[in-house]
């Protein structure tokens, strides 16, 4: 009788263990460690080449998906200009790409216009060689966000718009995404951004709670993605975009598959999976933070059932009084608050109050969600380079990183039925700006003869 040598076996799948387990760490460690950017643009600016592209005054396009190649494995949304740094100014690009082929590190390119009156069609073209980096929430996608990067010296004219192609001056763009000058100073001090809007959201009063409850703590502006909205919302965007604190991105035209609504439906050109996870989340976030890097000082990332709620601080600016200065990112962890629990609190028996859950629903889950399970954040948007969901990725300039915030200073409350029973606890800290978001919601139902 034969015995199998077990000890070898066992060694070799020790090694195999050990080797992913390497690769797990080096990936993570490699993905949050600090980026020389600047050098990695010296770098890329000595690939400028003049070029002589013909211009099409028809192709440039604002906030609408573009094809980057013929292959349909890259896309591109939006363009903006990056003033942080005092030596470049750089050019940052929202895509989605075919994940899969970043890592053969083809290279791709900028081709940045500008305005030349003696060029015949006014414009002159310029390719430099962009710095892509595929943002790791791809959740195995066929498609992943990306944030490609172009340097321009800052003593050089400005660009108005911005390409991307595959190659140096060979590949007629097929793309043109504007580009605006950055504000000197910044206008706003907290900018919120809100997940896409999906499934045709109707919940108009959920909507007006959350708009009252943020302008109270101290939002300046918001920035809406809709991808799904009914018809319903339109008076109140309107209001709200005629009083200049809101601002609505059309993300109806994502150019591959997304998921399927409750019902079934496709919500994207192609049948079968999605091919790009939840109606490009990550891009959405990315884009807001850009539009936001000179117009506000912070982002507030909040979905709208949710709501970030100081402990004893009656705003977030005073919040963040008490945190550390120099943080690129304050993570506020997550909680519940039921919405199947009966009405507690001194607004229980209030007719209007009862539409708001953030004053009638005061008792929340025992169980506090740990750091990048549903955490939500305020940025800095001078310290900020890249962000995911729940957490940022890059950071830029000086700064500590992230800061977790203790759950007794600030929680991100999250109103909705649990997927899982935890005992309750009274908490009813939102209370505390009850009656100013009661009068505000009064004033807004009236204002639209609700």
């Amino acid at each position: 009788m034969f015995h199998r040598r077990k000890g070898p076996v066992l060694i070799l799948v020790v090694a195999a263990i050990s080797l992913l387990l390497l690769f797990y760490v080096m990936f993570t460690v490699m993905r949050r460690a600090p980026v020389d950017e600047a050098q990695i643009m010296r770098k890329n600016l000595e690939s400028q080449t003049d070029c002589s592209f013909d211009w099409d005054p028809l192709l440039p396009k604002r906030d609408v998906w573009q094809p980057a190649g013929e292959n349909q494995d890259t896309y591109v949304f939006s363009a903006h200009l990056d003033a942080r740094d005092p030596e470049f100014t750089v050019v940052r690009i929202i895509g989605i790409n075919s994940k899969y082929k970043l890592w053969y590190k083809k290279s791709d390119y900028c081709v940045l216009w500008f305005k030349d009156i003696n060029e015949a069609s006014g414009m002159r073209s310029v390719s430099v060689l962009a710095d892509s980096n595929l943002i790791p929430e791809t959740h195995d996608r066929k498609y992943g966000v990306v944030l490609y990067s172009c340097p321009v010296l800052v003593s050089a004219e400005v660009p108005l718009f911005v390409s991307l192609v595959r190659k140096t001056c060979q590949d007629q763009p097929l793309n043109a995404l504007p580009l605006s000058p950055p504000s000197v100073q910044p206008v706003a001090t907290f900018s919120v951004c809100v997940a896409p809007f999906l499934f045709q959201y109707d919940r108009l009063r959920s909507m007006i709670a959350f708009v009252e409850s943020s302008l109270i703590l101290g939002a300046d502006h918001f920035f809406f993605y809709n991808h799904s909205m009914s018809s319903v919302l339109g008076p109140f965007i309107d209001i709200l975009e005629q009083a200049g604190i809101a601002t609505v991105i059309n993300w109806q035209d994502l150019p591959v598959a997304v998921k399927q609504d409750p019902e079934g439906r496709a919500h994207g050109e192609f049948d079968g999976a999605p091919e790009l996870h939840y109606f490009g989340q990550v891009a959405a976030i990315n884009d807001c933070l850009y539009r936001n890097i000179h117009y506000s000082q912070y982002v507030v990332s909040q979905d709208l059932d949710e709501l970030i709620v100081p402990g004893d601080a009656d705003s977030w600016y005073t919040l963040l009084k008490q945190l550390p200065p120099l943080a690129a990112a304050y993570i506020m962890r997550n909680v519940i608050f039921p919405l199947d629990q009966e009405n507690t609190g001194p607004f229980a028996h209030d007719s209007l109050a009862k539409e708001l859950p953030v004053l009638v629903k005061t008792k929340r889950q025992d169980h506090v969600f740990p750091y990048g399970d549903r955490s939500k954040y305020i940025v800095n948007t001078k310290l900020v380079k890249t962000l995911g969901i729940h957490t940022i990725y890059d950071t830029c300039g000086e700064t500590t990183g992230e800061h977790t915030v203790s759950p007794s200073v600030a929680m991100t409350h999250h109103y909705k039925n649990p997927a899982k029973d935890y005992d309750l606890v009274n908490y009813d800290r939102a209370l505390q700006f009850g009656d100013t978001i009661l009068s505000h919601y009064k004033k807004r139902l009236q204002q639209l003869k609700l």
